[in-house]
């Protein structure tokens, strides 16, 4: 699955650790209980979009009672940027515009 916008003007990667804190199943605590059969999810990660304002948060859960055909159920639900960002001791996101895709970082400059 790969993120994607309509013009896909900027392209990147995520890459996260888990806090050494939590485990995955606790990742279903997230999901709101007053989904129906909530308890038949299981998060296996997470999306972010935003259009003009708008941010949609959801959990991308995997539908316990479904054979493995791979999709998946995106459950939206509400978490403040702190909350999600305190899941991770570790977080990177490159976004870098089309053609630079494959590019380094030689050089960092901290001011």
């Amino acid at each position: 699955m790969r993120a994607k916008t309509r013009y896909n003007d900027f392209i990147g990667t995520v890459a996260a650790d888990i806090s050494d804190y939590l485990d995955k199943e606790c990742l279903n605590a997230l999901i709101p209980r007053n989904v129906p059969e909530y308890e038949c999810y299981t998060v296996v990660g997470f999306e972010f979009y935003m259009h003009y304002g708008e941010m949609i948060f959801a959990l991308l859960c995997r539908d316990m009672r479904e054979e493995g055909d791979g999709s998946l159920v995106a459950v939206e639900a509400n978490c403040d940027l702190s909350s999600f960002f305190n899941l991770f001791k570790r977080f990177n996101l490159n976004l870098l515009p089309k053609g630079y895709e494959e590019s380094a970082v030689k050089m960092r400059i901290k001011v």
